[in-house]
C-alpha cells in the first residue's frame, strides 16, 4: 500500500491510534475496576448480612440456653422440695399404721382403760411410746399379750408393771413399749 500522506499527518494519525488504544485500555482498565469495586461492595454487604443475622441466631440460642438454665434451676429447687417433703413424710410414724398392727394382735379377753401414744425422737427410725392400761379375764391372757409383744420386730421395751401379775382373775395391767416405723 502506498502512502500518500504527509509524515506528519502519518505521525499525528499514529499519534491519535496510540491515543485510541490508551483511551481505550484506560476506559477497559477503569470499567473493570468499577465492577471489581461494586463486586466488593455487593460482597461486604452481603458478609454484613451474614454477620447479623448470625448475630440474631446466637442471640436468640443464648436466651433459649439462658430460660433452659432457669428451668433446670427451678427443677432443682422443686426436686429439693419435694426430696425434703419426701424425708419429713418418711420420718413421721402414722398413728393409723400402728393401730392396723396394734389392733390385729390385741387379744378379744383384754380391755383397754387407757391408751397413750406419745410421739419419740430417734435418729435412725421415728419413734411412738406406749403407755396402756387395761383389764384381762385371766392373768394367762396377759401373759399371752405380754408374748405376743415380744415378738413383733418393731414392738421393743415391752415392760409390764410387777401389780400386772398379782390378781389371777380380772388383773388390772399397764405395760409401756415403743413402737419403731417398719
Amino acid at each position: 500500500m502506498i502512502n500518500l500522506l504527509p509524515l506528519e499527518k502519518i505521525n499525528e494519525i499514529k499519534k491519535e491510534f496510540k491515543f485510541k488504544k490508551v483511551v481505550l485500555v484506560l476506559n477497559s482498565t477503569f470499567f473493570i475496576l468499577l465492577i471489581f469495586a461494586l463486586f466488593l461492595f455487593s460482597f461486604s454487604q452481603f458478609l454484613n448480612y451474614q454477620i447479623k443475622k448470625n448475630e440474631k441466631e446466637i442471640y436468640a440460642k443464648t436466651n433459649a440456653f439462658q430460660e433452659t438454665i432457669e428451668i433446670q434451676n427451678k427443677i432443682k429447687s422443686f426436686n429439693s422440695l419435694l426430696s425434703k417433703i419426701n424425708n419429713f413424710q418418711q420420718s413421721q410414724f402414722l398413728i393409723s399404721e400402728f393401730f392396723e398392727d396394734f389392733f390385729t394382735i390385741f387379744p378379744n379377753n383384754l380391755y383397754l382403760k387407757t391408751l397413750i401414744l406419745q410421739k419419740g425422737e430417734n435418729k435412725n427410725n421415728p419413734l411412738l411410746a406406749v403407755q396402756m392400761t387395761g383389764v384381762a379375764q385371766d392373768r394367762e391372757a396377759v401373759y399371752s399379750f405380754r408374748n405376743i409383744l415380744k415378738t413383733k420386730e418393731n414392738y421393743r421395751e415391752v415392760n409390764f408393771l410387777p401389780n400386772s401379775w398379782f390378781k389371777a382373775n380380772f388383773p388390772v395391767f399397764s405395760v409401756t413399749f415403743e413402737v419403731t416405723k417398719k
